[in-house]
């Protein structure tokens, strides 16, 4: 385990008729012991809460990057000084590491997977609404970064009621729908892994548009 030059004498033994044993001329070999490499591993991935913690949602990838010597060789039985995965669940990986001396080290990294949210929401009312009526949509509390998607334009094909504006703290979302047809909202957000839905909840609503009062006179 010691690096360096290194002498060691190897005596060796004859027995002479008669006379017992005797000692021979020491025999002296000579090598240099070489290190080990430093085996490194990295890693970063694509989704959750950090993208160099080793931690991924269902679908994300993880790129693993060796260093330290040469040559390299994976458990998946790759080559090369960088592997890209995408496991289901949680899996090691390691790197076989050769330097330029022939020498070798190992180094192992786990890649975890966490599942994704389900993202669902609700609306009151269900399925069909009055322009100029209050609409309150409401998906799961607790979450990060909401991102709602209400179609049209801000002031001409609805109004918001509350919250007035939306952040990316809002989990319910009350408006009035000002132009009638067919309304698609839809919100996704990130869990407490930093993982998002596979896709985004999202709610269709009939609005029908307010009649119009004609032959009225005073």
């Amino acid at each position: 385990t010691t690096t360096g030059r290194t002498k060691v004498e190897i005596q060796t033994y004859r027995t002479a008729s008669g006379a017992g044993c005797t000692q021979s001329t020491p025999t002296v070999v000579s090598w240099t012991v070489k290190p080990q490499p430093n085996a490194g591993l990295s890693v970063t991935d694509n989704s959750g809460g950090s993208t160099s913690d080793g931690v991924i949602c269902v679908g994300g990838q993880a790129t693993l990057k060796a260093s330290g010597g040469t040559s390299y060789t994976w458990s998946t039985g790759a080559t090369g000084d960088q592997i890209t995965v995408t496991p289901t669940a949680e899996t090691e990986y390691t790197v076989t590491v050769k330097d330029a001396n022939n020498c070798i080290n190992t180094a192992s990294r786990s890649i975890s997977v966490n599942p994704r949210p389900v993202a669902t929401f609700s609306t009151t009312p269900g399925a069909a609404a009055c322009a100029e009526t209050e609409v309150t949509y409401t998906t799961q509390s607790g979450q990060s970064d909401y991102v709602w998607s209400i179609p049209g334009t801000k002031g001409t094909d609805y109004e918001l009621v509350s919250p007035d504006p939306i952040t990316s703290a809002t989990f319910s979302v009350t408006l009035k729908w000002k132009t009638g047809g067919s309304k698609e909202v839809t919100v996704t957000y990130k869990d407490a892994n930093g993982c998002t839905p596979s896709t985004a909840a999202k709610h269709t609503l009939t609005v029908n548009a307010q009649p119009k009062l004609t032959g009225i006179t005073w």
